[in-house]
């Protein structure tokens, strides 16, 4: 797969944590959701911050904001999804 124009390939990730006696809890709907950066288009994997350093890299983990148009699809038999960089507001 080839992502092209200004867009990231990203796996979500998921919003769980665990109390000390086990109890699994969902993030609340109010926070950012997280993701794994997959794949990028090439004039992403070319952009670089003020120290030169590049913005993104694969393997990152960022918060991101949920895109009007899902775009959903599947790589590697999983559920992943194709978001405009602009929609990428963090880099954890």
């Amino acid at each position: 797969m080839r992502v092209l124009s200004g867009r990231v390939l990203i796996k979500k990730l998921t919003g769980t944590s665990q109390t000390q006696n086990g109890l699994t809890i969902p993030d609340d709907a109010d926070s950012a959701p997280k993701a794994l950066v997959v794949l990028m288009a090439e004039d992403v994997e070319s952009m670089v911050g003020k120290d030169g350093a590049p913005v993104l890299l694969i393997g990152d983990e960022v918060y991101y904001m949920e895109p009007r148009e899902k775009g959903k699809c599947m790589y590697n038999e999983e559920e992943h999804f194709i978001v405009p960089i602009a929609n990428i507001i963090a880099v954890i």
